[in-house]
Order: C-alpha cells, then sequence, then structure tokens
C-alpha cells in the first residue's frame, strides 16, 4: 500500500486498489478454507452411509 504520494488523486486511486486487492484475497482464503472442510464433511457422510 503506497499511500506516500502528496497527489490526492493518485493517493484515492492506491487506498481503492488496496481495498479491492484485500477484498479479493479475503475471498480467495475464505473460498480456500471452505474446501477441506467440505471434503471431510463428504468423507464422514460417506462413512456413515457405508456402515447403515
Amino acid at each position: 500500500m503506497a499511500f506516500h504520494t502528496p497527489n490526492r488523486k493518485i493517493r484515492a486511486i492506491e487506498r481503492r486498489n488496496a481495498q479491492l486487492r484485500a477484498e479479493l484475497f479475503a475471498k480467495l482464503f475464505r473460498c480456500i478454507g471452505r474446501a477441506p472442510r467440505k471434503a471431510m464433511a463428504r468423507l464422514r457422510a460417506f462413512r456413515f452411509r457405508r456402515r447403515n
């Protein structure tokens, strides 16, 4: 995040880009974190169905 520029317009653009980048990474890591949990839930459901 480069907010060191004295130009207000460029600083606003940089701040907006940083915000968008943060939102993108948050969404990406949320999806990455959800995948192993979904896989484990499916595996547990498969094992449970197999016993019954």
